[in-house]
């Protein structure tokens, strides 16, 4: 990446309940000589392995492409809900791992096609999958363990009431992560 100029920062501040936009942008001009800037070191791209979560992917990995940042990919598998009550079905138990274990292969082989993704613009990726039924909490708890400067996530843009019964796992992350987020929809 020889003479390249990036953004440095953008930011927007909430006042009140109005939204005050505040853009504060500055360039980095990178040049192949100059060693030691950048932006990200380490960016966490979460993906479900949906077509709306493929555009998070792609903008993590350009973005990791560009500053030169590693790529954390990270799917979270649910349990498998075990009473009436939490939507499971009655199973044997050796059903309940078969169904476990075929959720991890395929959220494996999510995160390893983000992996390999990646690996064709010569970013450095790690892969991981996390046992949890909150997932904004693994996704933060992710970020933290492995340091990363930001997380790059997807929204459904859901609204009204199907935002009040279905949740938003992006909204938690934005909320209770003090590392930054970018959102794409």
């Amino acid at each position: 990446m020889s003479n390249a100029v990036i953004p440095a920062f953008a930011g927007m501040t909430m006042v009140g309940s109005k939204r005050l936009l505040r853009i504060i942008c500055f360039y980095i001009q990178l040049d192949s000589g100059i060693k030691g800037i950048r932006m990200y070191h380490k960016i966490l791209v979460a993906t479900d392995g949906s077509s709306l979560s493929q555009k998070a992917v792609s903008s993590a990995i350009s973005l990791a492409a560009l500053t030169g940042a590693d790529l954390i990919a990270i799917k979270v598998i649910p349990h498998y809900p075990l009473s009436y009550f939490e939507a499971g079905l009655a199973l044997q138990a050796a059903d309940v791992s078969r169904i476990e274990q075929q959720w991890a292969d395929e959220s494996q082989s999510v995160v390893d096609e983000v992996q390999r993704e990646a690996q064709q613009l010569g970013v450095k990726t790690l892969t991981v999958t996390v046992k949890s039924d909150i997932v904004s909490e693994a996704i933060i708890a992710a970020a933290r363990k492995y340091q990363c400067d930001l997380i790059v996530m997807a929204s459904h843009g859901r609204k009204g009431v199907e935002r009040l019964l279905l949740g938003s796992e992006t909204q938690h992350v934005l909320t209770h992560s003090h590392i930054p987020v970018l959102v794409l929809r």
